[in-house]
């Protein structure tokens, strides 16, 4: 009875939300009475549901061996190896579970995460929709089953899917934002920017603190108007041309972001201050504030000017010089590379690859790879052991100026989805950017170029998870490029 009791007091956290509470009243229970299975169970979840995901497999171990019959307890393993990318794992778990119960829609839904997440996407799409099947008012079904019709390009269907979810559940944030990254995909922006404002529902981290009125595009008449940075360096770099268009309204435009990017926006000449996105500023002056990645759809932006005049920020010509000099003579093409994004991405390990993909362009002649990777993935460098030759840069590039003078100083760059690929092809820098199958929203579909970088020419995966035929058609280019005259190396290729 005392141990029902407290499992009460547990199973109650988790209820209100109160998931320290509860792995710490769950946590008395298993001590005390170690041959209760809902009581590790639910300390499971509650490890879980805090990201303890090590400690949370292995109480829900403990769960199956006292109670092996329990399908929730595999649904749920199976979850949480979901989140640590393990989902050849999760499957036979998830399997179990449905061996148990065939008529478990979540585990239905949960297996076809796991099939989708191996880019085993028939297979997942049947799984979502014998889920529906079993529940056709289930909201996560249906937005998942729009994210592997997404997944295969079919941009039309998901958009279905996303609509039926959003009428299931209009107040869902996360189904309206996979809705907005479908439009902008498809290349409707007059839609997708509206609706990309559904973020803020999303993620309380974006939302602004701040006092201040959200600016609606109104003209300022020379007052200051506060734009915060948001999420990825890349995303960063990639909007902050519509600080311009900001300007061109009579403002006069501070902006707030992360110090990694102080210099960067210092370089922009309509930016008159910057202030850390750890301390806002507290300035009489600022009369309003908006989020740079809203900007486009505060200003009704259009996607045939969204490349107007590039560049739109600038390098100290002291430290290009600098890095003129720190960079080897090569008579032939000097071509940057990366190869890795901040694995926290959710989807880095379909956008990254390993840096032994660039061997076969270290072997064409006339071509020298220099690594502008920092950070996240440099360590592959010392793993190469000499394989093929590359000179690297990342290590002296202190900052993202630094990076982006070292840019200046090459022929080209080619990278994967990452800040380096979005820093080089906002340069004018002849840029190559290879993209998994369903590339991001901002790279759209099927074509080889963006609006958003004249330079930027993009080898997209003819099938999901195939690098190899994106790297062959990397290689066959850049051979020829390398082969022509002199004068060709230093130009955009063609498209």
């Amino acid at each position: 009875m005392i141990a029902q009791s407290s499992l009460a007091v547990a199973e109650n956290f988790l209820r209100v939300g109160d998931y320290p509470q509860a792995e710490h009243a769950s946590r008395l229970v298993v001590k005390d009475n170690p041959w209760v299975p809902r009581a590790w169970f639910v300390l499971a979840v509650a490890c879980q549901l805090q990201r303890k995901l090590d400690e949370s497999m292995e109480h829900y171990r403990m769960a199956l061996a006292l109670h092996p019959y329990n399908a929730e307890s595999w649904n749920n393993l199976g979850v949480t190896l979901l989140a640590l990318r393990r989902s050849v794992e999760a499957e036979t778990y998830l399997r179990e579970a449905l061996y148990l119960d065939p008529r478990y829609e979540e585990a239905h839904n949960n297996l076809g995460n796991a099939l989708q997440m191996r880019g085993l996407f028939p297979e997942a799409e049947a799984c979502y929709h014998r889920a529906i099947e079993l529940n056709p008012r289930y909201v996560g079904a249906h937005d998942n089953l729009g994210l592997v019709l997404q997944g295969q390009n079919r941009i039309d269907e998901a958009l279905a899917m996303f609509d039926r979810a959003c009428e299931l559940d209009p107040d869902n944030a996360d189904v309206r934002m996979n809705r907005a990254y479908a439009l902008l995909q498809k290349g409707d922006f007059v839609r997708g920017w509206e609706a990309y404002e559904a973020r803020w529902n999303c993620n309380e981290h974006l939302r602004s603190n701040l006092p201040l009125p959200i600016w609606e595009g109104q003209p300022l008449a020379g007052k200051t108007i506060l734009i915060r940075a948001e999420q990825g360096i890349g995303d960063s770099i990639q909007f902050l041309r519509f600080i311009r268009l900001v300007a061109e309204r009579d403002a006069c435009v501070a902006f707030c972001c992360p110090p990694s990017l102080f210099e960067l926006a210092r370089s922009c000449p309509e930016i008159s201050k910057v202030y850390p996105d750890d301390h806002p500023p507290d300035d009489p002056d600022i009369v309003c504030q908006a989020a740079l990645m809203s900007l486009p759809y505060i200003l009704g932006t259009a996607s045939s000017t969204l490349a107007d005049r590039l560049p739109y920020f600038t390098v100290d010509p002291a430290r290009a010089a600098r890095w003129a000099g720190a960079i080897p003579a090569h008579p032939g093409l000097k071509v940057g590379i990366a190869w890795q994004g901040n694995p926290g991405h959710k989807k880095d390990y379909q956008r990254s690859f390993p840096l032994a993909r660039f061997e076969p362009l270290a072997a064409i002649p006339g071509v020298r790879l220099f690594s502008l990777q920092r950070h996240h993935g440099a360590d592959q460098l010392e793993t190469l052991g000499g394989r093929f030759p590359i000179t690297d840069l990342g290590r002296d590039c202190h900052d993202v100026m630094d990076t982006a003078a070292a840019i200046l100083n090459l022929d080209m760059v080619i990278a994967c989805d990452t800040a380096v690929a979005h820093m080089a092809a906002a340069l004018n820098k002849p840029t190559w950017i290879l993209l998994p199958f369903a590339a991001e929203w901002r790279w759209l579909m099927h074509r080889p170029d963006s609006p958003w970088y004249p330079s930027a020419r993009l080898f997209r995966q003819p099938r999901w998870g195939d690098w190899d035929a994106a790297f062959g058609d990397v290689t066959r280019e850049l051979a020829a490029l390398a082969a022509g005259p002199a004068g060709d190396r230093a130009a955009a290729p063609s498209r």
